[in-house]
């Protein structure tokens, strides 16, 4: 985690951190007055939570702040000794509370041993040195056993109570995000409902397309299939062949989007195997692929039968059609010269 890492601190954190502060303070204060904390360690303390306040709100995207008080906290057995020798029990809380924050709260592992490594050689130098660092260094805690324990209950109410400001800072700002989710979901959930219904217009309305032109493509399909059968000369013949295996083929693709919906409803399409006259259909589809390939004038077409086929054969023509029309358009797509054959085994 960098800098850049650190979340704004908006101005409902900056109250909430400036009231823990000034109750910390106060606290200190007052322990200064009752008699529960010596002056000198009050006063230090107070002007430590001021810069550590100040470096906070005049930095809320850096480390500066946290580096300060991770510094001195570190240091809390040297300087909390030298001002009064007689607070080894707030020296030894502060330093366990400190310890505990280090390995739950500092993420940075070398800034976390470094500090941990800080606090343990401020303890070493005060075991070493202590007879001639300190004139009075108490060897029992008898004599102020009240006052320390009393030093103690309050630092742990302090840091309750911080913690606790703390948290209800962080769920309210929480609250608020949520309640803005909240109602963001709400307005996705109506342009949705807009969306859907504009998809179901639309789909409905080729649906009803697709019905209305079947009618008038079956007429003249049939109609081409009459000529068919009146027409004697070859080449009218196959022109109108053409024709209808054009119109089939469109007919085919309104039963595609008609197929479509029923994909999209069911999750499955259905095959419709049918007797096919195979002669038939490979010189329609033949016809098919020499319309194509006259509008590239380099490219040629060839059939290639080279054995012999049964009469009929039952499949899904519309299904195999697809099949055989999109393999000779992409074919046709990507040949510039040279011959699309094809070839049926």
């Amino acid at each position: 985690m960098n800098s850049q890492a650190h979340e704004k601190v908006t101005p409902q954190l900056k109250r909430g951190i400036i009231k823990i502060r000034l109750i910390s303070i106060i606290i200190a204060l007052l322990f200064v007055a009752i008699g529960i904390q010596p002056a000198s360690i009050g006063l230090t303390a107070s002007i430590q939570i001021v810069i550590e306040t100040i470096l906070k709100l005049s930095f809320p995207n850096t480390y500066i702040s946290q580096n300060f008080q991770n510094c001195y906290i570190s240091c809390s057995p040297l300087w909390v000794l030298l001002v009064d020798p007689c607070s080894l029990v707030y020296a030894q809380f502060l330093s366990t509370v400190h310890a505990r924050n280090l390995v739950l709260e500092e993420n940075r592992k070398k800034h976390r041993s470094f500090f941990f490594f800080l606090l343990i050689t401020n303890w070493i130098i005060v075991i070493v040195f202590k007879n001639y660092l300190f004139d009075e260094y108490p060897h029992t805690l008898t004599e102020s056993l009240r006052k320390d324990a009393g030093l103690v209950l309050g630092s742990v109410l302090i840091n309750y109570s911080a913690i606790a400001k703390q948290i209800h800072v962080i769920l309210s700002e929480l609250k608020g995000t949520l309640t803005k989710v909240q109602d963001l979901n709400s307005k996705l959930e109506v342009v949705n409902k807009e969306l859907q219904q504009s998809l179901d217009d639309k789909d409905n309305f080729i649906l009803l397309f697709s019905h209305e032109t079947r009618n008038p493509l079956n007429i003249l399909i049939g109609n081409l299939t009459l000529m068919l059968g009146e027409v004697a000369n070859n080449q009218f013949k196959a022109k109108l062949e053409r024709c209808k295996f054009c119109a089939e083929l469109l007919l085919q693709q309104l039963n595609n989007i008609l197929d479509s919906g029923k994909l999209s409803t069911r999750g499955a399409l259905e095959l419709s195997p049918t007797p096919v006259n195979l002669n038939d259909y490979i010189q329609s589809i033949s016809n098919f692929m020499e319309m194509l390939v006259k509008k590239k004038g380099k490219v040629k077409s060839e059939l290639i039968i080279p054995e012999s086929l049964p009469m009929t054969l039952k499949f899904d023509m519309q299904r195999f059609t697809q099949v055989c029309l999109n393999l000779l358009t992409n074919g046709l797509k990507f040949t510039e010269s040279g011959t699309i054959s094809l070839v049926v085994r």
